[in-house]
């Protein structure tokens, strides 16, 4: 990435991240991981140029993105020392065995 915000990832995120990833290699091909994984990245990018580049979300200050048409992130910005905080990485799938509430946002 080429930006002047770092973007540091909460445990939680991280581990919604992994989940994801594992759910889809046991129900998707490697293609749909790779897709995502692009997105993931390109988003990324944008969002540490540019922090205001995606909406605020209904939770104050969190901003979201969506990546696909099942998966998005939330993040919250610092503006005192150039960093981004990836919150919450959302998932929805259908037969998603994990809990999905985007009313239980971790806090920084």
């Amino acid at each position: 990435m080429k930006s002047g915000y770092k973007i540091f990832w909460t445990e939680h995120a991280a581990s919604e991240l992994e989940k994801t990833i594992q759910y889809l290699q046991t129900e998707f091909s490697d293609k749909e991981i790779s897709k995502l994984l692009i997105k993931l990245e390109e988003t990324l990018e944008l969002i540490s140029i540019n922090p205001k580049i995606f909406p605020i979300s209904d939770k104050k200050g969190i901003h979201k993105a969506i990546l696909l048409k099942y998966n998005s992130i939330y993040y919250r910005e610092d503006k005192g020392y150039n960093k981004l905080f990836n919150v919450k990485f959302w998932k929805s799938f259908a037969s998603w065995p994990y809990s999905n509430d985007e009313t239980k946002l971790p806090t920084l």
